[in-house]
C-alpha cells in the first residue's frame, strides 16, 4: 500500500511528478507504480494498457517535432542516427535552412525519414500523437523516444544505450505485454558566460556548462515509450511530449531512468532566443487564448521580455535565462548553481555552421505562415475516383535521389510518374508491357494478385531498375499473408530483396492501406542475412489479424493528415 498504508484514490497527495489521475477509479499513477501488497499491484495491472506481446519488428525509432532549428538539427541527427533504427522529422513549416539541411542528412544517414507537417495541424501534441500512430502501426518497434531538436540522449552509442533502457524501474511489478514508459530527466547545458559568438556561432561549442542540479518536474524531463512491438491507437502525447496517456484519460505506468539523462540545449543565442519565443507565441494564440494561456507560458515571459529589446544579450545573460528556462522554481544564479562541463556531442557538420535563421524573417513569417512545398503539389488530370499518395515517393526521392523512375501501370496514366516529377525526378516515364530503358526506380504500386502476374511481367519488373524496386498490392491489404509470400518467393527468385526499415518507413508515411499493408522497397542483393531476416518479417506483420479500412479518394500530399483508420482490428491492435 502507498504511504501509510491508504489507497492512493482522488484527493492523494501530489506526487514528485504531479497529481497524474485517470478515470473511473482517480488512481494517482506514480503511487500505484510504488505501491506494495496485493491490492495496489492489482490496481496497477489493471490500469496498464496491453499489447499482443509479440517481438518487436524494429528495435527503437525516434519522433522529433522541428521548427526553425537549423543550428541544431544537424548535430542532433548526427548524434542519435546511430543509436536509432529510424528517426522520423515532422518538421512544422520551417521557414529557415532547417528543411533543407535534413533533406540532405535523409540521403547521407538513411534512416531519417522527413514528414511535412500539414498545415490545418496547430498543436505539437495532435500531430505527434497521430504521428506515433501512423508510425508504430507500421514499424512495430520496441520503443518510441520522442525527442525535440535541442535534446540528445547522454549516451554514446547503441549498446551503450541498449543497456540503460533495458530494464525501467516498474519492471519487476508491471507485467511484460503491459506498454510502459521511462522518464529520462534533462540536464540542461548552457552558453558559455566568458564566450563570444561573433567568433564562435556554433552552439555545440559554445554550451560549456550546465545547470548543477535539476528539480525532476515532468517540465523538465521527458519519456520514452516501451511498445514491445504493440500499439494502441488511444494513446495521446501532451504538450511537449512531456507525458503519454490513453485515450480514457489514463496514465501510463512509468519509471524514471536514473543513469540515462538528456542533454538538453535550449537557449543558444539571442537570435534564436527571440524568434522562438515570440514565434511560439504567436503559433499558441493562433491555435486560442484558453490553450494560449497555459501552454508555453515560459516563452510568452521571454517574448514580453524580448520584445522591445534591440540589443543582443551578452553570453552572460543567455546563460542567465537558461539557467531558469521551464522551470518554476527557484534556480540561483550562474555563481551558485552552475558549472563548467563537457556534454560530449561531436560538432560535427557538413550542411550548416551552427549560425542561426535572422530573427526578423523568421518572426515574420510566423505572422504569415506559408504552406509547406511538398502540399503544394496538384495533378492536372486525375483519374475520377482515383487514390494517389504521395509522401511515401516524396521520402524515396529525397532517400534516393533518383535521376530516372518509371512507373509500372496496366491501366493508363495513374499519376505517380508526375509525383516523381514534382519532387525532383529528372525524367519519370511510365509503361506497361516492357519499360523503354532500365530506370533509378521503378515504382510498382497497383500490382495484380501475384498469382495473376504473368513471367513476362515480373521479368520486366525485374529488369526494369538497376537499383530500387518498389511493390505493393492492393488485393491484399485485407491481410492475405499467401500473396506477401508468394510475392517474396517471386522477386528473390529474380534476385529482389526486401530492405526492412525503408519498406517500413514507405508504409509508415503512407494513408492508403494497401501501401501501409503491403509494400516492399526492394534492391538487387547486398546482406543475404539481413534481407532473409527482412522476409521472415514482412511474412509475420502480413500475418498479423488486419481488417482494412476505405480507402481514400484523391490526392494525398501530407502524412499523418488523415485521422488514423477507426478500425476494429488493424495493425498492431491486439486483445491480451
Amino acid at each position: 500500500m502507498h504511504g501509510g498504508g491508504k489507497c492512493p484514490i482522488a484527493g492523494a497527495k501530489k506526487q514528485q511528478y504531479g497529481a497524474l489521475v485517470f478515470n473511473p477509479l482517480k488512481i494517482d499513477q506514480p503511487a500505484a507504480l510504488r505501491a506494495r501488497g496485493k491490492i495496489g499491484a492489482a490496481l496497477a495491472r489493471w490500469a496498464a494498457p496491453k499489447h499482443h506481446g509479440a517481438v518487436p519488428v524494429l528495435g527503437r525509432i525516434a519522433i522529433a517535432c522541428v521548427k526553425n532549428e537549423q543550428d541544431i538539427i544537424e548535430p542532433f541527427l548526427r548524434h542519435h542516427a546511430p543509436l536509432m533504427d529510424l528517426i522520423f522529422v515532422l518538421d512544422n513549416n520551417s521557414s529557415d535552412d532547417t528543411h533543407r539541411i535534413i533533406a540532405q542528412l535523409v540521403q547521407e544517414l538513411g534512416n531519417v525519414v522527413l514528414v511535412d507537417k500539414p498545415p490545418a495541424y496547430h498543436g505539437q501534441a495532435i500531430f505527434v500523437s497521430q504521428a506515433m500512430r501512423y508510425v508504430q502501426s507500421a514499424c512495430f518497434a520496441d520503443q518510441i523516444f520522442f525527442l525535440d531538436a535541442d535534446e540528445f540522449l547522454a549516451v554514446q552509442t547503441r549498446a551503450e544505450l541498449d543497456a540503460k533502457t533495458a530494464r525501467p524501474q516498474q519492471r519487476a511489478l508491471w507485467p511484460k505485454r503491459a506498454i510502459t514508459l521511462g522518464r529520462m530527466a534533462w540536464r540542461t547545458f548552457l552558453v558559455d558566460p566568458a564566450s563570444d559568438e561573433t567568433q564562435q556561432p556554433d552552439p555545440i561549442l559554445r554550451m560549456r556548462w550546465r545547470r548543477k542540479t535539476e528539480v525532476l518536474r515532468p517540465s523538465t524531463s521527458k519519456i520514452f515509450a516501451r511498445f514491445g512491438g504493440g500499439f494502441d491507437a488511444s494513446l495521446i502525447c501532451e504538450h511537449g511530449n512531456h507525458k503519454l496517456r490513453s485515450g480514457l484519460n489514463r496514465r501510463l505506468p512509468e519509471g524514471l531512468i536514473a543513469d540515462l539523462h538528456l542533454i538538453h540545449l535550449p537557449v543558444r543565442s539571442f537570435q534564436q532566443l527571440r524568434s522562438k519565443a515570440i514565434a511560439a507565441w504567436i503559433s499558441n494564440l493562433a491555435r486560442g487564448v484558453a490553450i494560449a494561456a497555459k501552454q508555453g507560458v515560459h516563452r510568452k515571459a521571454i517574448a514580453d521580455m524580448l520584445a522591445q529589446r534591440d540589443l543582443p544579450m551578452t553570453a552572460r545573460e543567455l546563460a542567465q535565462l537558461g539557467m531558469s528556462y521551464a522551470t518554476r522554481y527557484p534556480v540561483g544564479d550562474l555563481d551558485s548553481n552552475a558549472i563548467p562541463d563537457a556534454h560530449g556531442i561531436s560538432p560535427l557538420r557538413r550542411y550548416s555552421d551552427g549560425r542561426f535563421g535572422d530573427a526578423e524573417n523568421l518572426i515574420q513569417a510566423a505572422q504569415n505562415p506559408q504552406i509547406m512545398a511538398s502540399q503544394q503539389l496538384k495533378l492536372q488530370n486525375l483519374p475520377q475516383g482515383a487514390s494517389l499518395d504521395a509522401p511515401p515517393v516524396q521520402y524515396l526521392m529525397q532517400l534516393f535521389a533518383p535521376k530516372t523512375v518509371g512507373v509500372y501501370t496496366a491501366q493508363g496514366n495513374d499519376g505517380y510518374g508526375d509525383i516523381a516529377a514534382f519532387h525532383g525526378a529528372g525524367r519519370a516515364f511510365e509503361w506497361a508491357a516492357a519499360p523503354p530503358a532500365p530506370a533509378d526506380m521503378t515504382l510498382a504500386l497497383d500490382l495484380p494478385a501475384p498469382q495473376d502476374i504473368g513471367p513476362e511481367t515480373w521479368a520486366a519488373l525485374a529488369a526494369s531498375t538497376t537499383e530500387t524496386l518498389v511493390c505493393a498490392f492492393p488485393c491484399a491489404d485485407g491481410g492475405d499473408a499467401a500473396v506477401m509470400d508468394m510475392a517474396l518467393n517471386h522477386l528473390a527468385g529474380l534476385g529482389w530483396h526486401p530492405n526492412l526499415a525503408q519498406s517500413l518507413a514507405f508504409r509508415a508515411v503512407s494513408t492508403l492501406p494497401h501501401l501501409r499493408r503491403t509494400a516492399m522497397v526492394l534492391h538487387p542483393s547486398r546482406d543475404p542475412v539481413a534481407e532473409a531476416q527482412a522476409a521472415a518479417r514482412l511474412r509475420e506483420i502480413a500475418a498479423f489479424p488486419h481488417k482494412a479500412p476505405q480507402s481514400p479518394q484523391g490526392l494525398i500530399t501530407a502524412a499523418f493528415d488523415l485521422p488514423y483508420p477507426d478500425v476494429t482490428e488493424g495493425y498492431g491492435i491486439r486483445l491480451p
